[in-house]
């Protein structure tokens, strides 16, 4: 197999991971969002033991932000992959997608150091597996983008 072919499945399998991690982490803090958000206290205490201990407002204020999260990381990597492209729009909004995916995968990268400190501290080791895994795929995400805009940086600066 060609140099070429070997870089153009490696490139493949590098994009399909990326498309997974990204599936993955906002379908994750969406659902755990929305569970948060919306569903009463006494029945999300079955599915979150820590939910019952803390105030109503503190788990939808929760439940906002994992929502917030999960379409910071979904939209713009979903927009930049398949609508803006279309309606040509790059010079508009193309250019701040990059930044906003990066802030909310850091986002969810320090959210998840958070939950995982505090369901140490309070005897729920059996969920930090969880949390070690959305951690990895955030960071993942994250510095994916940074080296996608330092090379994307590098490539306009070289066609100059």
């Amino acid at each position: 197999m060609s140099a070429h072919w070997k870089k153009h499945i490696q490139s493949n399998i590098y994009k399909m991971s990326l498309w997974l991690a990204v599936g993955l982490v906002s379908f994750i803090f969406l659902a755990i969002g929305i569970i948060e958000l919306l569903m009463p206290v006494a029945e999300m205490a079955r599915i979150l033991p820590w939910a019952d201990s803390h105030p109503v407002w503190f788990t939808r204020s929760l439940g906002i932000v994992d929502i917030a999260g999960g379409l910071g990381i979904l939209l713009p990597f979903v927009l930049n992959s398949f609508v803006l492209h279309r309606f040509f729009l790059h010079s508009f909004v193309l250019h701040k997608l990059p930044r906003l995916l990066a802030v909310a995968a850091l986002g969810c990268a320090s959210k998840q150091i958070v939950a995982i400190c505090y369901h140490l501290t309070i005897g729920e080791p059996s969920v930090v597996p969880l949390n070690l895994a959305l951690l990895t795929l955030s960071l993942f995400i994250f510095l994916n983008r940074r080296e996608n805009r330092k090379s994307g940086i590098k490539n306009q600066l070289a066609s100059v």
